[in-house]
Formats: structure tokens, sequence, C-alpha cells
């Protein structure tokens, strides 16, 4: 698992550490207004993909272990099916969405009509890398998602810097990006095997019995992740969005480390638990403490290089965002703890725990915005993530401690 983790951790710093690569050129080439722009489209992108993709990945690790490779094409097969019917729904949704209200957050009509194919093709690509995630594939993968960000890279200079498309230029770049991943993983799908066309009421039962409960669990998690933005947007202006997407990349970094583990972690976890043996037990139970402390002790030590690096990498009118980077930095360490223990409500089939934990971790958020920002500013943005990210990390901690037998005493 060492090993295994060493690689999704190159993978995951040099695939998602794209936006923070790109930051010297970006906040050379965009005003504070025209970053803000293009993160409230990420945002939109990682909402739509909530919304619409129902966390239908989680299906393939849980299942993985107790199928023939038939089975789990059939099984991918139905999860693509649900997905398109998803994504219809939530296309249908926005239209009325985009006839009521003229402005939405100050995305253009044209962007916002097509988050939903956006969010088919990322949960297609998801639904790939978590396959090959499963299968201990780590070289595999990593050959995907560094493509995948190299592909974003590269566009982003092409259409910003010689094409001077200014923020359209990075926001073709994401789109294009996910829309080829999301056909490679079609193809790739097919090519191996994993893809059997047969509908099969079972298995959509089946999936939907841990899916649906997740819906809530997802669009709720994705609030907190962007509703600070989207507060900042509405309460203090685009260009203050920008200044913060910039501390916030910064502090995210965190996350990369964690989900580098996690990406591991998962598919070692449920092949552990499958077997019910003691020992096994044991040692997840050890690995799990020992992540818990690598987090708080790496995020803290990061936090304080991130804040001294910051000069060097933005131009003199991003420097404010330094008062972001330690506050989004604790955030993600919650994060990050609560992201060892969803696994475990996963393995039990006790889903709904999670919704529950993430919802009103959402809603504390929601409130949390309001008041805290226009307390302290857009500061009173990243106090709100934290205590969002804190709630449902002991929520789910607990639930996962109650319901699911281990040695937690060792």
């Amino acid at each position: 698992m060492v090993k295994a983790s060493l690689i999704y951790l190159f993978s995951s710093l040099f695939g998602k550490s794209v936006p923070f690569l790109l930051l010297p050129l970006l906040t050379s080439y965009l005003s504070p207004v025209e970053f803000g722009l293009v993160a409230i489209i990420q945002l939109s992108i990682q909402f739509s993909q909530a919304a619409s993709g129902l966390c239908l990945n989680v299906n393939i690790p849980k299942k993985y272990f107790s199928q023939t490779k038939d089975e789990r094409a059939i099984l991918i097969f139905n999860l693509y099916l649900i997905l398109f019917f998803s994504c219809f729904i939530f296309f249908g949704a926005l239209v009325i969405l985009s006839l009521s209200f003229q402005d939405i957050f100050g995305i253009p009509e044209r962007w916002l009509l097509i988050m939903p194919v956006l969010a088919f093709m990322a949960m297609s690509n998801l639904i790939n890398l978590t396959l090959i995630r499963t299968r201990e594939k780590p070289f595999l993968f990593m050959s995907f998602e560094v493509s995948q960000a190299a592909l974003n890279l590269f566009l982003t200079i092409y259409f910003v810097v010689f094409l001077n498309m200014s923020w359209e230029g990075r926001a073709l770049a994401i789109a294009f990006s996910v829309l080829v991943f999301g056909i490679v993983a079609v193809v790739s799908l097919v090519k191996q095997g994993y893809l059997k066309v047969l509908i099969d009421t079972k298995v959509v039962r089946e999936t939907l019995k841990v899916s649906v409960p997740l819906i809530p669990h997802a669009i709720a998690g994705v609030i907190i992740t962007v509703s600070d933005r989207l507060f900042i947007e509405e309460m203090i202006g685009l260009k203050e969005v920008g200044i913060y997407s910039v501390g916030y990349y910064f502090g995210m970094v965190v996350m990369l480390f964690s989900d580098a583990f996690i990406k591991a972690w998962s598919p070692w976890f449920f092949k552990k638990m499958s077997r019910g043996d003691s020992d096994d037990k044991r040692l997840i139970v050890k690995y799990t403490y020992v992540y818990v402390i690598a987090l708080i002790v790496g995020a803290m030590i990061y936090s304080s290089v991130a804040v001294w690096l910051l000069p060097f990498v933005v131009t003199e009118q991003y420097l404010p965002a330094v008062n972001y980077i330690p506050w989004i930095c604790v955030g993600y360490i919650a994060f990050g703890i609560y992201q060892i223990f969803f696994p475990y409500l996963v393995y039990c089939e006790k889903t709904q725990y999670v919704a529950v934990a993430t919802v009103l971790a959402a809603c504390i958020n929601l409130i949390g915005n309001y008041y805290l920002i226009d307390l302290y500013g857009a500061v009173g943005a990243a106090y709100a993530t934290i205590v969002a990210f804190s709630l449902s990390a002991f929520i789910v901690a607990w639930y996962s401690k109650t319901l699911v037998s281990m040695p937690w005493k060792l």
C-alpha cells in the first residue's frame, strides 16, 4: 500500500496541482475579477457532477471483490445508464432555472447549459479511474490522471497566452480536457471488456440503494466546498473571489496528500475488511491513527511554507491571499479525517449516515458563511469551512466507531 500511495501521491500532485502550477501565469494574464469568474465556473462543474453523478463510482470497490469480470462489466454499463438519465434530468432543471433567472452567480448561459455534459464526462472518467484504482493498477491510474492534467495545462497556456482568450480560454481548457478523457474512459472500458450492454434491474436497484442516500451527501459536500466563494461573490464581489481562490489553491494542497493516501487506502481497506480477520482489522486501525497524526503535523508544516512561498508565485494584487492559507489548511485537515472514516460506512451499507453528517454540516456552513463573512470579511468563509468539515468529520467518525466493530483501543 505504501508503494501505491507514493505513486498516487505523484499522480495527484501533478494532476490536481495544475491550478496551483498555473497561478503565476493566470495571475499575470487575468484580473482578480476574471480569475474569480473562472473559479465560479470550476465550482459549477463540481456541483453539477455531484448533483447528477450520484457518487456512482463508490459501487465499484464495494462490489469488485465479490464479482466476476462479466458481472463487473454489467455493473459498469448500468452505472452509465443511471448516469445518463440523471444528467438528462439535471439538464432539464438547468433549462428551467436559466429561463427563470437572468444571472446565476455571473455564469454565462452558454456555460450553464453545458454543465450536464461536463458532469457526465467527468463522472465517466471517475468511473474508469475508480475501476483502475480498485484493480490496484497505480501506474495505469497515473498515466490517465497525469495525461489529463498535462492536456489541461497545455491548453490553458495555448488559449490564454497564444490566443489571448482571457478567462474563457482557461474555462475552455478545463472543459475540453474533461470531455476528451470522458470519451477516453468509455473507449478504455470497452477495450478491456469492462462494459457489457445488458440492462439489469437488480443491479440498478442495488446501485441506487447505495447511491441515492449519497445524493444529499454529494450535493452537501460540494456546497461546503463551493459556497464560500459564492457567498463572497454575492456579499463582497468577484475581485475578492479571485484573491480568496488563490489562497484556497495554496491551502487545498493539503488535500492532495490526503487524497493520494485515500486512493491507495480504499481498495486495500475493502480487501482487508472482506476477509473479516481480526489481525487485518487491527492493522487498519493502526494505519488510521498514523494517517491522522501525519496529516495534522504535515499540514501545519506545509502552511508555514506556503505563507512564505506566496509572494514568489503571484503578482502584487493577489498578495492579500496570504490571510486565507492557514485557515484553508486547517479546514482540509478536518476533511482528510473525514475521508479516512468514510469507507467504513460504505462497507456496512450505512451511507445514509454519511448523508446526515454532510447535510447537517452544509446547513451549518451556509449559515456560517452568511454571518461570518458579514462579521470578518472573506476570511469568515474560511472559518465557516473549518466548522463544516470538522462537524462532518466528527459525525462520520462517531458513526464508524458505533456501527463497525473495530479494535479502536488496539
